[in-house]
């Protein structure tokens, strides 16, 4: 009785990973592919293979894929603000920044790449900057929540460093 079941839970797997595939294949190369193209040299590929050893904690592997998906394509600002997440956890907030702002200099309405450097500045106590970076967040998205809740949890922080600062 068990052996439908199994077929069938074979049936979708095989069904949501070719789904998958699909929707990571550029659009414009949906048509089926002569045998010298290599899907696996595609940017969005190293990408999302860099996204995996990311939540793997894997950050040297993670960065190799990123920089691998950003020599195919240099403007893959999601590359770009992913090797950014990557540096940031890695405490490299010099080149994190740099890379947030590459994918803004790129994709300037991305709203995860300002998050993100609004986060950076928070970190770094940057207070105001990151201030203004969730107002941008904001802007793109006036209901993110996130954004808000940053922005009051860091006015409070400035307050209570200049009450502080008058004791």
């Amino acid at each position: 009785m068990e052996t439908p079941y199994i077929v069938i839970g074979v049936s979708l797997l095989v069904c949501v990973i070719g789904w998958t595939i699909w929707r990571l294949e550029p659009k414009k190369s949906r048509t089926p592919k002569p045998e010298t193209d290599k899907e696996a040299d595609s940017a969005e590929v190293y990408n999302a293979r860099g996204n995996l050893y990311a939540h793997q904690k894997k950050y040297e592997e993670a960065k190799e894929e990123y920089r691998k998906a950003l020599e195919i394509d240099p403007e893959f600002a999601k590359a770009h603000n992913n090797l950014g997440n990557v540096y940031f956890k890695q405490n490299l907030f010099e080149e994190a920044e740099w890379k947030y702002k590459k994918a803004l200099e790129l994709t300037p309405d991305y709203c995860d790449a300002n998050f993100n450097l609004g986060l950076l500045f928070n970190r770094q106590e940057k207070w105001d900057d990151a201030i203004w970076m969730f107002h941008q967040v904001l802007q793109l998205n006036p209901k993110d929540e996130l954004a808000k809740k940053y922005i009051e949890s860091i006015k409070k922080k400035i307050d209570a460093k200049r009450v502080n600062s008058k004791l």
